[in-house]
């Protein structure tokens, strides 16, 4: 190896190192708020079945925080006694998640937004 080259690959093992740490960590920071999406919306889905069957908001925004009790938000339309035969029962519930690594920001938070829609009457 040539003395002029002597750095060379610890120069490019730098380069790729960041890259990979990124990717990495990238990927951590998607599999986790993806996790989280798919379970407040799971959550969103049970409290409009239960809006839907028992026509009570309580019970509805209860049922979304029995699935996802970190729920910043539960909105329930309609409200108590509204949901009749023919309407739908909308449950949207939101979380402010916090980024795992810190590397996309520190302190900042992303807004998850799960949704649940059921024909009132069950």
């Amino acid at each position: 190896m040539p003395k002029s080259d002597k750095g060379a690959a610890a120069v490019e093992f730098a380069l790729v190192a960041m890259m990979l740490v990124v990717l990495v960590f990238g990927i951590a920071e998607f599999g986790r708020l993806w996790f989280l999406q798919s379970n407040l919306a799971a959550a969103a889905r049970d409290g409009a079945r239960e809006m839907a069957v028992k026509n009570d908001a309580s019970d509805a925004g209860d049922a979304v925080r029995d699935v996802f009790p970190l729920a910043t938000t539960v909105a329930v339309t309609p409200g108590t006694g509204a949901c009749d035969g023919g309407g739908q029962a909308r449950v949207t519930a939101t979380y402010d998640a916090s980024w795992l690594t810190g590397l996309f920001g520190t302190g900042a938070t992303i807004t998850l937004t799960g949704e649940g829609v059921m024909r009132c009457g069950g």
